[in-house]
């Protein structure tokens, strides 16, 4: 078993600790699904060449400042990370460890589903200085306005967000000073994109997914985009009708 490089299952495993803490470390890269009772810290220093790690399961306990969160701190080679929360039984709020951004330096991509966090603690995740892709999927965060600070973020290239109650977001250039392309889907209640992201300079790819209220928003920094002679794919789902055009 120490030569497997991949695990992938489709239903949280639940893994013993070692035998034993000495010898060789496996060689897994890849462990995906497992519960948050399985990263315990024998478990995760023996598979300390991990790069792509998927969590699921209820976070709440696992979040907290002595929870298994701690435990990745063993994995110095981690790139991927997914926390994939049961919101089914949650009973009590979840937050972003402050020291999140010491346990997963490395991280590349970091992806997000249900653990409806606060907009207010997003900044703790610009503070990531490997990140490059982030992905917020179904309530990753709840509220309804992000504002986040100058100065994050400052290697993120795709920002996703999915699924999210966002109604106001306020962002300079600087807050996403990289930014390469964003996704938004079925944030239906979203209003605007931020204009100002327009003048990022890799800004260069944008995707709406049944998010119509910020078509114009994102319009405008087409607009502003072509008029700098800078290449600048914009789409939209569903595509807009000619219903006006007819009346």
């Amino acid at each position: 078993m120490l030569q497997l490089r991949h695990l992938h299952t489709n239903i949280p495993a639940k893994l013993p600790s070692p035998t034993t803490t000495t010898g060789k470390a496996s060689c897994l890269q890849t462990l995906s699904l497992v519960s948050p009772e399985s990263c315990k810290k024998d478990v995760l220093a023996k598979a300390c060449n991990l790069k792509k790690l998927s969590i699921r399961g209820q976070m709440a306990a696992f979040l907290e400042a002595r929870g298994g969160i701690s435990n990745l701190e063993e994995l110095k080679c981690l790139e991927h990370l997914k926390l994939l929360n049961d919101a089914l039984y949650m009973n009590k709020s979840l937050h972003i460890p402050p020291a999140f951004f010491r346990l997963v330096r490395t991280v590349k991509k970091l992806t997000l589903a249900d653990t409806k966090f606060p907009w207010s603690e997003a900044d703790r995740l610009g503070q990531l200085e490997s990140l490059e892709v982030l992905k917020l999927k179904e309530n990753a965060f709840m509220g309804d306005t992000w504002r986040p600070e100058v100065g994050g973020f400052s290697q993120l290239q795709v920002l996703w967000i999915e699924r999210a109650e966002l109604e106001t977001w306020e962002a300079s250039n600087l807050c996403f000073p990289i930014l390469r392309q964003l996704v938004l889907i079925s944030c239906d209640k979203l209003n605007a994109v931020p204009l100002e992201l327009a003048d990022i300079p890799n800004f260069h790819k944008m995707k709406l997914d049944h998010t119509s209220k910020v078509v114009k928003s994102a319009k405008d920094i087409l607009e502003r985009k072509i008029s700098k002679n800078i290449n600048f794919k914009f789409s939209m789902f569903p595509p807009e009708t000619e219903s006006k055009a007819t009346q």
